[in-house]
């Protein structure tokens, strides 16, 4: 999961942020203000307890007819796109493949809301510069390496296994 979602989620005061990843990651998100957390190879995200109204779903391998299920019915499915090797993703073109489905599907369909750019204007980027200084929404750093160890920063962050972000400095 993304940390910043759910960090994001939480400091623009959404009710209830669940925070589903890796049963390894679980005490992170908790440290980020995240109350619900789901280890998704222990119990299905899919079958939570309440209906939720919006589902970002960044890499994984539920599909959308699964997350429908635990979808209010005027909730809205977000995939954000990755051009990274994930799991559950083509290995020659990320998650293109799933964009492309979910756009064709969107006008169809009272979950999606088609294909949006995520590029923040001026505005956002001061609000979100304003969290950042508050400390609502801070950087978790897994790791650090000198530029020299570029290719073990990639094996890390590759891995599945980060928790947090990956750093190169020079």
């Amino acid at each position: 999961m993304e940390l910043w979602v759910v960090q994001l989620a939480v400091a623009l005061g959404a009710s209830r942020v669940v925070g589903v990843d890796h049963p390894d990651k679980l005490e992170l998100l908790r440290s980020v203000s995240v109350e619900e957390v789901v280890g998704y190879t222990r119990e299905d995200p899919t079958r939570l307890h309440r209906p939720v109204d919006v589902v970002i779903h960044v890499v994984g391998t539920r599909t959308l007819h699964e997350w429908r299920q635990v979808l209010a019915p005027e909730g809205t499915f977000v995939l954000v796109a990755h051009d990274r090797f994930g799991e559950g993703m083509n290995r020659w073109t990320g998650s293109i493949g799933a964009v492309l489905r979910n756009s064709l599907l969107a006008p169809f369909h009272r979950h999606l809301p088609g294909m949006r750019r995520s590029m923040p204007g001026a505005e956002r980027l001061a609000h979100l510069a304003r969290l950042l200084a508050a400390g609502a929404v801070r950087p978790v750093v897994d790791r650090v390496f000198p530029l020299e160890q570029t290719a073990d920063a990639l094996r890390s962050l590759t891995s599945g296994r980060a928790v947090g972000r990956v750093v190169l400095f020079p």
